[in-house]
């Protein structure tokens, strides 16, 4: 099976000599890792940094971030106080440049929290995109696995 597409882009997570080495569209830096912001671009790579303060986010933009991430908005297992939606609004507006929430998004509930969030780009999650072991319990035909 072929998995690639005209609009595939590959992403390497906080390895910039590996993400060159390989020819990778863009690198994924962890929050500690954002003065390599400069040497990513440097590379050509499209540079997604990981934030959880307004200074963090503000600086990976000076820096040349192309996006960033925000977390946690919401209650996550050991990942610090949720910043909430005000906080992420206020975020969303002090940067220009795209902002994916990520972090305690389980339910319809929080999506629908983040989709009244202008100009938000987006949000990535684990959880909300699991089915549950209960729901799996409960409907068996409708889960099934490959082969």
């Amino acid at each position: 099976m072929q998995l690639t597409t005209k609009h595939q882009k590959r992403f390497l997570h906080s390895d910039i000599g590996l993400a060159k080495e390989l020819n990778a569209d863009g690198i994924h830096l962890r929050s500690d890792q954002i003065t390599m912001t400069t040497k990513a671009k440097k590379y050509n790579l499209y540079t997604v940094v990981s934030t959880h303060t307004m200074d963090e986010a503000l600086l990976a933009k000076k820096l040349g971030a192309d996006a960033i991430t925000y977390s946690p908005i919401f209650n996550t297992p050991h990942k610090g106080k949720p910043k909430g939606i005000e906080n992420l609004k206020s975020l969303v507006e002090a940067v220009d440049i795209p902002v994916i929430a990520l972090g305690g998004i389980v339910d319809k509930t929080h999506v629908d929290k983040l989709l009244c969030v202008p100009n938000l780009f987006g949000f990535a999650s684990i959880r909300y995109f699991q089915p549950s072991k209960v729901d799996k319990i409960k409907h068996p035909s409708n889960y099934h696995q490959d082969a």
